[in-house]
């Protein structure tokens, strides 16, 4: 009776969000896209599934485009194993949505459908998937009780768990009785589940490492690789966030002679523009070409951050003077060493490299200033044992999906 009661303050709170989001829409530009995708998604997701023949669906969940990007690893594998499959990637987020396109014309990429009981019916209706694949710690009640009513084969990906977290509370936690699988990214994650009676778990490692290892190896051409001379240092600062800028300013001002690669997470005009006003030092948008005569380049595109890493001495990974870091491995893997700010404790990976030496964790402009001069002169001593963490931690997406398909053959007979 308790279970239940939790099921309906659940769908009754995704209805009231629903109803928050469509009043928000009228002013916010963000919700707008997040509601309009998920009307004219059906139209769509049903032409596509009428190109498919008897192509089994395998139905692959991502949050946003970083979730997108740690389920890459995966599709070779799954590709090999099930060659005649189709891909159906679903997305939470307008970011994953609008920058994904499927590689196969047999594949589709969609919006999620609200977590209520008549959407994903609908939805389930339509596609017919074989399996589910969660990436990362995308999970919805409605979505997983459904499924598993349904007899589909739920596999979680990559997430990653710690003691105490909301996710973990009782009438929460019931819903992960619906998986069938857990490969988690580290043993921590798997003892905990444990202790809650979760199983079968696996510790696999961390798709993302084995994501950036297979990108850092693919050519890169461009001509950002040309503004730096010998006897300039090169500073890259990754996903800003307005409220990056007080820390980073300072030391871009004090240090006009060095290279600044500045990348905002958000590259939407708007937001360009006011991190543009706020510099209020010589520089140039990267759409508009490369400058010889200015240090000091501001993206206003996506595409190549995860390459410019390589050309860093030190590299700032943003959002940790906000709601948390973004991505560090993809400058780790060259090596780099990284300055993060101090919302960074619900990152493992980030906990971890603070405690071995290879980021360093700043809380304002003055801290910041001494410790990406700290990690400049530290990088000749750190790049081979920072490659090698990464290496260590990277996943083995063949085996996690011989695991899914060694399970889904033996409950799909």
């Amino acid at each position: 009776m308790a279970q239940k009661m939790f099921e309906w303050v659940y769908t009754s709170a995704i209805i009231i969000f629903l109803l928050i989001v469509r009043l928000f829409s009228v002013v916010n530009s963000k919700a707008r896209p997040w509601l309009k995708g998920r009307k004219d998604m059906w139209e769509p997701l049903i032409q596509w599934k009428g190109t498919l023949k008897n192509n089994p669906v395998i139905w692959i969940h991502c949050a946003s485009l970083g979730e997108y990007e740690q389920s890459v690893p995966l599709h070779q594998h799954i590709r090999k194993r099930w060659p005649e499959s189709a891909l159906l990637f679903t997305f939470f987020s307008p970011s994953g949505f609008e920058n994904v396109r499927p590689v196969s014309e047999r594949d589709h990429s969609s919006y999620l459908p609200p977590d209520l009981p008549s959407q994903l019916h609908r939805f389930l209706d339509v596609v017919k998937p074989g399996m589910v694949l969660i990436i990362r710690k995308e999970f919805w009640y409605n979505m997983l009780k459904i499924c598993h009513e349904r007899n589909i084969s739920i596999y979680s990906i990559n997430s990653i768990f710690r003691k105490g977290e909301p996710l973990l509370y009782p009438f929460i936690r019931h819903m992960f009785s619906t998986i069938s699988l857990f490969f988690v990214q580290d043993e921590t994650s798997a003892t905990i589940l444990k202790q809650y009676g979760i199983s079968p778990i696996f510790a696999m490692g961390d798709t993302r490492a084995e994501r950036v290892l297979e990108l850092k190896k693919e050519p890169w051409d461009h001509a950002l690789q040309n503004t730096i001379s010998p006897d300039q240092r090169c500073f890259v600062y990754g996903s800003i966030h307005m409220s990056d800028i007080p820390a980073i300013l300072p030391f871009i001002k004090n240090n006009l002679q060095d290279v600044h690669l500045i990348f905002p997470h958000d590259v939407s005009l708007g937001n360009v523009h006011a991190i543009s006003e706020n510099l209020k030092v010589p520089h140039y948008l990267l759409s508009q070409g490369i400058n010889a005569h200015v240090n000091i380049c501001l993206a206003d595109s996506t595409g190549i951050l995860n390459k410019t890493y390589g050309l860093a001495d030190v590299a700032y990974i943003g959002g940790g003077f906000g709601k948390g870091i973004h991505n560090i491995t993809e400058a780790l893997v060259y090596g780099t060493p990284v300055v993060i700010g101090p919302e960074c404790k619900k990152f493992p990976e980030a906990v971890e490299s603070a405690r071995l030496g290879y980021i360093t964790i700043v809380y304002n402009d003055r801290s910041f200033t001494e410790s990406i001069e700290h990690m400049y002169h530290m990088k000749s001593k750190l790049a081979k044992p920072i490659i090698e963490f990464i290496e260590q931690r990277a996943s083995r997406s063949s085996l996690i999906i011989n695991k899914i398909a060694d399970h889904h053959a033996a409950t799909h007979i």
